[in-house]
C-alpha cells in the first residue's frame, strides 16, 4: 500500500507556504519522480506567484529523499519505494534552487535537479 504524506513547507526566500488557497483556487500539481539515480522531471519551472502542490514519488528500488539546497535544511523525509509526499508552496520570488537527493552518494550519482522560478 503506498503512503501519502502531505506537508506545507516554507522554501526560503523564493517560496512561501501555501497553507490555504482561496475557495476555488487550485494548486498546479507537479510531480517529480525518485529513481536509480535521477528525478524526472530534473528541471522543474514555476511562475513567481504562482500556487504549487510538489508530489515526491519514490519509483525506484531504494530509498529517496528530495533536498532543496540553501533552504535551512528543507526536505521531504527519506521515502521508500512506492511512497509519496507532497509539498505545497507558493514560489514568490524570481530565481533558481537546486534540489538533490541527500542519502549518502545519491548526489553524487546523478540525483539532483533545480528549481526555477520566473517572472510571470
Amino acid at each position: 500500500m503506498k503512503k501519502r504524506l502531505s506537508v506545507a513547507v516554507t522554501l526560503g526566500a523564493l517560496l512561501t507556504v501555501g497553507l490555504a488557497l482561496p475557495a476555488g483556487a487550485a494548486a498546479r500539481e507537479i510531480t517529480v519522480v525518485a529513481k536509480e539515480f535521477k528525478f524526472v522531471p530534473d528541471v522543474i519551472h514555476v511562475t513567481k506567484g504562482e500556487e504549487v502542490s510538489l508530489v515526491f514519488k519514490n519509483a525506484g528500488a531504494l530509498s529517496h529523499n528530495l533536498t532543496f539546497d540553501g533552504i535551512g535544511g528543507l526536505k521531504t523525509k527519506t521515502i521508500q519505494t512506492g511512497a509519496t509526499q507532497t509539498l505545497r508552496f507558493t514560489a514568490a520570488k524570481t530565481g533558481d534552487i537546486q534540489f538533490y537527493c541527500s542519502v549518502t552518494g545519491h548526489r553524487e550519482a546523478g540525483m539532483h535537479g533545480e528549481l526555477i522560478t520566473t517572472a510571470p
